[in-house]
């Protein structure tokens, strides 16, 4: 895994010095200040998943100071995955969170409305992003009226089920 760790760090700093003004965003699967420190010299904003860790210490123990970073909660099949302070207690958070519902990642089957109606309740103040199951963009619309301040989307883009003039009618 070193190697290929090696490559995708290679590729985007390449990828942030041909376009120095583009904001990357990047799971690294940082666990550790190691890799934290390592990943910070490429000027990118960092996404810290729930998943890497096993408790809370193991979390407040990066040097997140400046919290810059983006906290993904990480929803599997089987539930959540991290320690289990973190997705109730806000103080934990950043000002960008992603609920990420990994069961609806690719299935073009709709977001977790549930899920994130849960994280919603206790996000006042803070950019809720969703990750998993936007179809196209009646779904984006709901998301919007939702409260949710962005989302993260892949399947529906390969599939060309949201369109660049859909895109640009909704202005988030």
């Amino acid at each position: 895994s070193d190697a290929s760790h090696e490559n995708n760090y290679n590729v985007i700093a390449s990828i942030k010095k041909r376009y120095p003004a583009l904001e990357l965003w990047v799971d690294a699967g940082i666990s550790n200040n190691n890799e934290l420190s390592l990943w910070h010299e490429l000027n990118i904003r960092l996404i810290i998943g729930s998943e890497n860790f096993a408790q809370i210490s193991n979390f407040t123990s990066l040097n997140t100071q400046e919290k810059n970073y983006i906290l993904s909660l990480d929803f599997m099949s089987l539930g959540y995955q991290g320690p289990t302070e973190l997705p109730t207690n806000t103080e934990y958070w950043p000002q960008d969170l992603i609920v990420m519902s990994l069961n609806n990642v690719g299935a073009n089957q709709g977001v977790n409305i549930d899920l994130l109606r849960n994280t919603i309740e206790r996000a006042n103040g803070f950019n809720l992003i969703a990750a998993g199951g936007v179809r196209d963009i009646d779904d984006l619309i709901m998301l919007k009226k939702m409260g949710l301040n962005a989302a993260l989307l892949a399947t529906a883009l390969h599939q060309k089920q949201i369109s660049t003039e859909q895109f640009e009618s909704i202005k988030y």
